[in-house]
């Protein structure tokens, strides 16, 4: 398994290059779609930095909630048998979102995941919130997911003081980071990777 720091930039450009062409057909599947797609995305990003993980299996995650989302609703209408085969891949690609958006929500948590959507539409006040409950969850995965979630919004609501009083918190408790400078690039990547797939997705 290759290190976090090795992971996370060749993740964060794979992952964004498979999501590159999805802005448009996510559009036209509503804002509901549109959301779960991206946190899904910004979920792929954010479990793999943490947790680690293949490259190439990130990237595929973070592939499931990328192109060809709601395309079938902006389809132009064809044949009978044409309709059925676009409606037939739309149902797969629904299926793997919802695949992958399970597997999501078991490797970080239900609240961290609603967490993360919160945080990707902006919506610190809320992200916040999740964050806090996912922090004492039982489950010691889920509740560093829900402490990075937290220091993560933080850094993204511009909060730079709480943002350095938890960092310190996260070198304790993560087993994975052994400095300061090493959460702090790890806290940049992720805060950029979150500002790029925002980008792709319309926010």
């Amino acid at each position: 398994m290759l290190s976090k720091l090795r992971l996370r930039s060749p993740l964060l450009l794979a992952v964004i290059a498979l999501i590159g062409c999805s802005a448009t057909s996510v559009e036209r599947a509503g804002q509901g779609a549109l959301s779960g797609a991206a946190a899904g995305a910004v979920g792929s990003m954010f479990a793999a930095a943490i947790f680690g993980g293949d490259i190439g299996d990130a990237a595929a995650r973070g592939a499931a909630f990328g192109a060809g989302v709601g395309a079938v609703s902006g389809a132009v209408q064809g044949s009978a048998e044409h309709e059925r085969k676009l409606r037939a891949e739309e149902a797969e690609r629904e299926r793997r979102q919802q695949s992958e958006l399970a597997r999501l929500r078991s490797e970080i948590g239900d609240d961290a995941f609603a967490g993360l959507e919160a945080l990707t539409m902006g919506k610190h006040e809320v992200a916040i919130a999740y964050a806090k409950t996912a922090a004492r969850s039982s489950n010691s995965d889920h509740a560093l997911a829900g402490h990075w979630l937290e220091v993560l919004t933080f850094q993204d609501s511009g909060d730079s003081t709480r943002t350095a009083e938890h960092l310190p918190h996260l070198v304790a408790m993560d087993d994975h980071v052994s400095t300061l400078e090493e959460a702090r690039r790890m806290l940049a990547d992720l805060e950029n990777g979150l500002q790029e797939i925002r980008t792709e997705f319309g926010y």
